[in-house]
């Protein structure tokens, strides 16, 4: 599924707002869902994001990148720059257009918007993490997070490395977003593969709750609290200790 190019300029543009907005008030903050980074090395990280995303425009390989990191005081204002004219760049040029991408396939600014679009989303996620306590149901809008459910099986999933551990159980896990309609997946872990597919079906453990909140979920940046959880709850956990996000 993908959204109309407009839709996603928005919420890029909209999520990127509450990152700069946040920016100077977490930069020595601790950012819980981000390992051991604090705010001052997630502005840089989403700095590097665009800066080599306008490197990849163009081209057909992946380009050599030196990034140089930031004073925390100027940590904000650089982001902001790099944001602008990435984003400029690309509202310029047709969805055609070539650009390098590490998935193998659709080699176009297209990709480029959406991919930029979902990584802010859940980078503007962590930054009101840090900041405080959220409304994980109404961050996001429904229809870009179920949009940015389908991006996370389809293609961050597909990628290399996107399981970083392997258990001998089977096991599966159905997920149904209740606020919109054709959000449900169902995703199958065996020790030689993980598979997702949209649908319903009953599964070892179900998760059901609002888009936004399956969507930060499956990023590991939601809590199993937010959900409804059914079934064998322990596996939520196996969830966070197989996936690599």
């Amino acid at each position: 599924m993908t959204l109309p190019r407009a839709i996603y300029l928005q919420e890029w543009e909209r999520n990127a707002s509450v990152v700069f907005a946040l920016g100077s008030s977490i930069v020595e903050t601790a950012v819980p869902t981000c390992g051991d980074w604090d705010g001052h090395e997630l502005l840089d990280h989403l700095r590097k994001v665009y800066e080599r995303a306008e490197r990849r425009i163009g081209t057909d390989r992946d380009p050599e990148f030196e990034f140089a990191s930031s004073a925390p005081e100027h940590a904000t204002a650089l982001l902001i720059q790099a944001f602008s004219s990435l984003h400029e760049t690309l509202e310029e040029l047709p969805d055609s257009y070539p650009a390098w991408n590490w998935t193998g396939r659709d080699q176009t600014v297209g990709f480029l918007i959406r991919r930029m679009a979902h990584e802010t989303s859940i980078h503007a996620l962590d930054a009101a993490l840090a900041a405080g306590e959220i409304e994980f149901d109404a961050f996001f809008d429904p229809a870009f997070a179920r949009d940015g459910i389908d991006e996370f099986f389809t293609l961050v999933q597909a990628r290399r490395g996107a399981r970083k551990a392997v258990t001998q159980e089977s096991w599966s896990l159905h997920l149904h977003a209740t606020d919109i309609e054709s959000c449900e997946w169902l995703v199958d872990f065996t020790p030689e593969s993980m598979t997702a597919r949209p649908g319903h079906a009953k599964a070892d453990i179900a998760l059901r709750g609002s888009a936004s909140a399956i969507y930060g979920w499956v990023w590991n940046r939601v809590p199993d609290s937010a959900l409804e959880v059914h079934g064998r709850a322990e596996l939520a956990q196996r969830w966070r200790d197989e996936v690599s996000i």
